[in-house]
This record gives C-alpha cells, sequence and structure tokens, in this order.
C-alpha cells in the first residue's frame, strides 16, 4: 500500500513539476513575443510622425508623446536618473515636476535622434532576455547610414500593467547613465531648483535647434523648386 502511494506521489510531483514547466516556458514566449510586437509598432509610428514635413515640431513632439506614453515608465526613468539618494530628497511637489522636466528632456532628445533615421529603413532583431529572473527583456533595432550599422535598444522591465521601457541605449550610450551623470553633477554642486532650470535651458535649447532645423528643410525645398521652375523656363525658352 505504501509503495501504491509513493507512486501516486511521484506519478503526481512528476506532472506537476513537467505542467508547471511548460507553462513557464510558453509565459516567456508571450513575454518576448509582446515586447517585439510593442516595439515594432511603436517605431514606425514615431517615423511616420516624423517624417510628416507639413507638421510643426511642437505638434511633432506630442504626437510622439502620445505614442511613447503607453510603452514608457517614465517615471521609473525618472527616478533611476536622480537615484535613491537624491530622488528621495525630493519633496513630493518637486518629484512631479522632475518627472514632467525629465520628460521634457526625454522626449526633445529622442525626437532629435531619431530625425536622424526617420527616412532610413528599420530593422529587427530578436527581443531575448537581459540578465537573471526572467524581469528585463532587449529588444535591438538596427539602422543602416552609408555602410554603417546603428543599434538603438531598448530596455523593458517587467510592471504590473506589463512590459515598459525603463532605458535606452543609441550607439552604445544609455539614456539613463547619460542623464544621471548630467543631473547629479549639478545636484553635488548646486540645488534641485538650479537642476530644474538647467534641464528647462536645455529643453528650450533643443526645441530651438528642431524648428531651426525644420525651418531649414523648407528653405532648401523652396530654393529647388525654384531651381526647377529656372530650367523649366531655360527650356521654354530655348525651345521658343
Amino acid at each position: 500500500m505504501r509503495i501504491r502511494w509513493s507512486i501516486v506521489i511521484a506519478v503526481f510531483v512528476t506532472n506537476f513539476v513537467f505542467g508547471y514547466s511548460v507553462d513557464a516556458e510558453e509565459a516567456e514566449k508571450s513575454a518576448l513575443a509582446a515586447v517585439e510586437e510593442k516595439v515594432k509598432e511603436t517605431v514606425p509610428a514615431v517615423l511616420d510622425i516624423l517624417r510628416k514635413e507639413e507638421m510643426a515640431s511642437e505638434e511633432k513632439g506630442d504626437k510622439i508623446l502620445d505614442i511613447l506614453s503607453p510603452v514608457f515608465r517614465f517615471e521609473l526613468m525618472a527616478k533611476l536618473t536622480l537615484g535613491r539618494q537624491y530622488w528621495g530628497q525630493l519633496t513630493e511637489e518637486q518629484q512631479e515636476e522632475f518627472v514632467d522636466l525629465f520628460v521634457k528632456h526625454l522626449q526633445m532628445s529622442y525626437i532629435g535622434k531619431a530625425e536622424h533615421f526617420a527616412d532610413k529603413e528599420i530593422h529587427y532583431g530578436d527581443a531575448e532576455w537581459l540578465g537573471s529572473g526572467r524581469r528585463k527583456i532587449l529588444m535591438n533595432t538596427y539602422v543602416f547610414i552609408n555602410d554603417s550599422k546603428n543599434v538603438i535598444k531598448y530596455k523593458f522591465y517587467k510592471q504590473r500593467d506589463g512590459w515598459k521601457v525603463y532605458d535606452i541605449e543609441i550607439e552604445g550610450v544609455s539614456i539613463i547613465r547619460s542623464y544621471k551623470s548630467q543631473y547629479v553633477d549639478v545636484l553635488e554642486e548646486e540645488d534641485v531648483e538650479t537642476l530644474f532650470e538647467k534641464i528647462r535651458s536645455k529643453v528650450d535649447k533643443k526645441k530651438c535647434q528642431l524648428e531651426e532645423d525644420v525651418d531649414a528643410g523648407e528653405v532648401e525645398e523652396e530654393e529647388e523648386e525654384e531651381e526647377d521652375e529656372d530650367e523649366d523656363e531655360d527650356e521654354d525658352d530655348k525651345n521658343e
């Protein structure tokens, strides 16, 4: 009788472990597929906005932010740029203001970098697990410019409401590490309000640069149109 019960228990444990293993494997595949789908939907949507030459840069920024908001965990990214030490020193009101400024800083920076790739074809790698614990996923995208391979990495972290981007690496440079270096350098010498003012200044400067780029592009188009018109007139004169 004891032998029979041992067999029953052994069979039950085997089935339970095997079933759990299969379920876990399917869950992991599902997570990787979900991240790949998010990136393949989000990146083209952003590039489509950037390609709209008739759209003002501010409107582009707002529409791109609407696209990124469901995919990026901005509050977590903001916390990471300050680290526990400095984030914990902020009041609740300052934390909210910092997140808002951080999003604007990221928005302008991301748009500025993405515009370099707006007219290029994006290639996608496979999503893969990052580190142990099955809590982080890495998704690589590739852009080829003049035979040079540029890698943009999207790093996702498991949240209660799904997988969210917590960092981006563009050509080997982590946005979170880059911002953290800038912000902490200021906080080590100055106060929080000074940091806020410096971020506002960077955002305004970047905004002006983007607007100037748009204006320059419009001028170039007008010049090309005028050149085409002149060529047509010269051709008409010859025919006459």
